[in-house]
């Protein structure tokens, strides 16, 4: 990552000017949660790395991220933790608008935080809550960019900007993602998800769709219909309607 680049493409006002640039670190998440407990994290700062030798996805899964972009945009919150939960959603569509509008290309926010092309995962959002005086919400974006390949576990389900046949930095990809989430944000911390829900509606792939929820306590099965203003996903079983929030949601079709 070249600062220089990045802050060329910016147009935020604040998001993405305080960025700390990583040649290697565990996880940008980390790092970020390593700087709240020190007392060091300003708000709207923005941590890069190069390389992550830990860097995880959603149920402490592997995520490869040679070749791609991993960020964590750092929020500071003065409300209470219940109220902060959806900015992943948020944070989700903001990714996908962004890349929709960066490449000339479609792609979808599979529930809960996942980037889709064509039914495969070009990225995702690991976000990270933590409770203080001040609560942080870490926002790990992984986003596919320059990979030709990938592990023979995941070629099947994942794809890159790259092998789309997209030619664009991650500069490019990093100032096109912080300046769509800005402003998404400011309506979220003024009017809360609610306002953010009919765009979710627009840009995601989920509703309308068969869907498995693991959780430990028993499987949910049913279709997708609805997101209430929590950002909880409305499903239809068998037995009746149910709200879900948490899990590893699966998709058909």
């Amino acid at each position: 990552m070249k600062p220089n680049l990045l802050e060329k493409g910016l147009t935020t006002q604040q998001l993405g000017r305080n960025s700390v640039f990583l040649h290697e670190t565990e996880s940008t998440n980390r790092y970020a949660g390593e700087m709240y407990r020190d007392g060091k994290l300003k708000e709207d700062t923005v941590i890069f790395a190069e390389t992550q030798t830990s860097g995880r996805g959603r149920l402490d899964r592997t995520w490869h991220s040679e070749g791609g972009l991993a960020m964590t945009a750092a929020l500071l919150f003065d409300a209470p933790p219940e109220s902060i939960g959806p900015v992943t959603l948020l944070a989700g569509v903001a990714v996908t608008i962004a890349i929709s509008n960066l490449t000339g290309k479609k792609f979808h926010v599979k529930y809960p935080n996942d980037i889709l092309y064509e039914g495969k995962k070009l990225g995702g959002i690991l976000s990270e809550l933590k409770i203080g005086e001040t609560s942080a919400v870490f926002l790990g974006i992984g986003i596919n960019v320059g990979q030709s390949s990938f592990p023979s576990e995941i070629t099947d389900i994942a794809i890159s900007l790259k092998q789309i046949g997209i030619e664009t930095t991650r500069e490019e990809v990093s100032a096109e993602i912080l300046n769509t989430l800005e402003p998404m944000l400011s309506t979220f911390k003024a009017e809360g998800f609610s306002k953010i829900r009919p765009i979710w509606i627009e840009e995601n792939c989920t509703l309308g769709k068969e869907v498995t929820i693991k959780r430990p306590g028993g499987d949910i099965e049913g279709k997708a219909i609805n997101i209430d203003d929590s950002g909880d996903l409305i499903i239809e079983t068998a037995d009746g309607v149910v709200k879900v929030n948490s899990g590893d949601f699966l998709q058909r079709g």
